[in-house]
């Protein structure tokens, strides 16, 4: 057969391959096709060795074959190009698969069994991208059950999300190997969450749960333990190629042990201009090919102002959704869905000004006790124990409104993230002191939020509901917990988010039911805001049925708290912040 020219697959000036063609009429078609090219003298041409120029080269090599001088490495690539289009087939027809039993503890709603279907089919190099509460997470764990080689596993997420991953780990998964080394029986998996930025070596983990902004600090480290998974959470954090914690990212993503790379993001990237090339490459090498390629094909622009073409976003919406992307709706899954979806989430508070003043407060608790042990006059001791009472009593409100103030920045961080990742969708947020209340409003400004509280009169507060009702650009309105939760219509709202807790099942639930009533044409989602290490740990047990589907399904109990029980709890949280106690153990522990 005759052959127009030579291919090679060289190495590039940064060690990375390229694909090295001599010839004249096939390195003419190529040059035109692929414009990130280097061609030093006509006739000689350089691309990347990606899927992308690979199968534009075997297109021109159909018409002008070429003497392929490195087979297996060509082999190689259009191996890739053969498990893309394999990929691409399996996709046409996704159908329910099962988590593995033996290591998954949740229940999956039927959506979320063609999502784990999905990942299996996409090899687990996958862009879950379901709208905020369906269950990404949930999903991700019902994949990693079934796949026992993937340990250990690396969660890359946002700061306020970590614990959450900690927590939905423990509560999804068994593994059945310890250190790394198979036992056959099923165990909680190893955490460790990365809270220090200073290198030190890891001891082995199933799961390193790290934040975007401390990743860099920690690469190698991270890099040593050879990873097999990387699960990048609100993956929409690395559409800035530019950035530090890009570079980590992609380079963690690349080591010779990975296998499998999941993004999850609710936000639709591909209309979110030349940010999705980056976001892509590190999930599927190559894929887009190039970033000037992809700039040349899909995009509009100049300098570092590209945006994606109309015909460009349909385009990569379909390569997207034929190769690794899944996206679905609430409403393409409201018959899988309840009226009403809970979670629970745990945020970070500020720590130090919460253990100061719970200290304060347990002091004047801890003078009382002393000076009743000191009464033996029992007219005197009988006293002073209805003082004692009514200090307990007002010291769980105290403790109340230091643990809203202490969360409160972590709050607006999570509501933030929360509007990045809708588009029209609104938010309803219920809280209870007001100086929580201040934090929020100041914390959500760009957001122009309205307002429901106490102090305000019928005109001041229709005004505020009727804004938000009918508004579209008002998607933020912030509520007394009490003040906002009888007499009022706010059923434009999708999202509901309790940044306080009350003690009262009741209260939440007339809350949630100024969304849920007639009107109202979508699932109603609600996230309780769990402040670490603080009172709300107790109250969602209160608050919260264990039985998951989703996540939580709210209860009915009520706990009636005696005042004994006031200085039990007040003492258990107290003695966590001992210099020995059970918190600085853990955190000491953290890597």
């Amino acid at each position: 057969m005759k052959t127009f020219g030579t291919l090679k697959i060289i190495k590039g000036n940064r060690n990375n391959e390229l694909i090295y063609i001599q010839g004249f009429e096939p390195t003419l078609y190529i040059g035109r096709l692929i414009s990130n090219h280097y061609s030093p003298v006509k006739g000689e041409i350089r691309v990347d060795a990606n899927i992308h120029n690979a199968k534009l080269i075997d297109m021109v090599m159909s018409k002008f074959p070429l003497e392929i001088m490195d087979k297996d490495k060509w082999k190689s690539l259009l191996t890739n190009i053969e498990r893309s289009e394999e990929i691409t087939r399996r996709l046409e027809k996704l159908e329910f698969a099962e988590p593995d039993e033996s290591y998954f503890l949740g229940k999956l709603k039927p959506f979320q069994k063609i999502g784990l279907d999905f990942l299996n089919k996409t090899d687990g190099n996958s862009l879950l991208a379901d709208e905020m509460g369906l269950g990404k997470t949930i999903q991700t764990l019902a994949f990693i059950s079934t796949k026992q080689d993937a340990f250990p596993i690396v969660v890359v997420s946002p700061l306020v999300t970590l614990r959450n991953w900690e927590n939905e780990i423990k509560k999804f998964l068994q593994v059945k190997a310890k250190q790394g080394l198979f036992t056959g029986i099923a165990t909680e998996p190893s955490v460790s969450v990365i809270r220090s930025g200073k290198p030190r070596p890891l001891i082995y983990s199933d799961f390193y749960i790290i934040n975007y902004e401390l990743l860099d600090k920690r690469v190698d480290d991270l890099i040593k333990v050879k990873p097999r998974t990387i699960v990048m959470d609100e993956i929409q954090n690395l559409r800035n190629i530019q950035t530090i914690k890009f570079n980590a990212v992609s380079e963690l993503s690349v080591t010779p042990n990975m296998t499998y790379r999941i993004g999850l993001s609710g936000t639709p990237i591909y209309n979110r201009g030349s940010e999705v090339w980056g976001i892509v490459d590190i999930l599927r090498k190559g894929l887009l090919g190039s970033y000037k390629d992809f700039l040349s094909t899909y995009c509009h622009g100049y300098g570092t102002n590209y945006t994606v073409t109309e015909d460009g976003q349909r385009t990569l919406a379909k390569i997207l959704r034929d190769t690794i992307m899944l996206r679905r709706l609430k409403k393409d899954v409201l018959d899988d869905l309840p009226d009403k979806i809970r979670y629970q989430q745990v945020i970070q508070i500020d720590q130090a000004f919460y253990e100061e003043e719970l200290r304060k407060i347990f002091s004047k608790i801890q003078v009382a006790k002393d000076e009743l042990n000191d009464i033996h006059d029992d007219k005197i001791r009988k006293t002073k124990i209805m003082e004692l009472n009514a200090e307990s009593r007002k010291s769980l409100q105290q403790e109340r409104q230091i643990a809203g103030i202490s969360k409160a920045p972590y709050i607006v961080e999570y509501i933030k993230e929360m509007l990045e990742q809708t588009e029209d969708e609104k938010f309803v947020i219920f809280v209870h002191h007001h100086k929580v209340h201040e934090i929020i409003m100041e914390g959500l400004q760009q957001f122009n939020p309205l307002q429901i509280i106490g102090s305000q009169n019928d005109i001041q507060r229709q005004d505020a509901i009727d804004r938000f009702q009918n508004r579209k650009f008002q998607r933020v309105i912030v509520c007394g917990i009490r003040a906002g939760n009888v007499g009022v219509n706010l059923t434009a709202g999708t999202y509901v988010i309790f940044g306080e807790l009350d003690w009262s099942p009741p209260v939440h639930k007339q809350a949630e039911d100024r969304l849920h009533r007639i009107g109202q044409k979508n699932t109603v989602i609600a996230h309780y805001l769990i402040g670490e290490n603080t009172m709300d740990e107790r109250i969602k047990n209160i608050l919260t049925d264990k039985a998951l589907e989703i996540d939580s399904v709210m209860g009915d109990q009520v706990e009636e708290i005696d005042n004994t029980k006031a200085i039990d709890i007040l003492e258990t949280l107290y003695k966590k912040f001992g210099s020995k106690s059970k918190l600085s153990q853990m955190l000491s522990d953290e890597y």
